[in-house]
């Protein structure tokens, strides 16, 4: 056992398992449990270079039999924002809705919004009551009601 090895791994290890903590994905918990087996083979008089060997392969390996698993489980999983709750709310325009012409506001929920029409061939001129059927960046596709 190689004091420096050992605390190399561990440092290597503990500072994946930070990263891993301050991202909102999962981009190294599998190099951390790399580590981690790179840590235990240090305590075992593998050379550096095995330690090495270890670290990639176990990282590669885990990496490879779970990362599809955990794909498919997080698949599709929206996190809503305070953006959603305008889905299926009224709406009032208050600059003309024109696809054609990329131009239109409405009031909701307080607050002024760009807006597009759903259908690209409606107009809805200012003062139209609509409702919110989605939000596509930074504007709302409304419809009339």
């Amino acid at each position: 056992m190689v004091l420096w090895q050992v605390l190399f791994w561990a440092v290597i290890t503990i500072a994946l398992i930070i990263f891993e903590f301050s991202t909102v994905q999962l981009v190294a918990v599998w190099f951390a449990a790399g580590g981690l087996a790179a840590f235990i083979s240090s305590f075992f008089g593998l050379s550096f270079a095995g330690q090495l060997v270890i670290f990639i392969a176990g990282s590669l390996l885990l990496l490879a039999a779970t990362r599809p698993l955990v794909h498919k489980l997080l698949k599709g999983k929206h996190a809503p924002t305070n953006s959603d709750r305008l889905i299926g709310t009224q709406c009032i325009v208050r600059e003309e809705v024109n696809n054609l012409t990329e131009s239109g506001r409405v009031f909701a929920d307080g607050l002024s919004w760009s807006a597009r029409s759903a259908d690209d061939s409606q107009v809805y001129p200012e003062g139209t009551i609509c409702i919110i059927t989605a939000i596509k960046g930074v504007k709302v596709i409304v419809k009339a009601e």
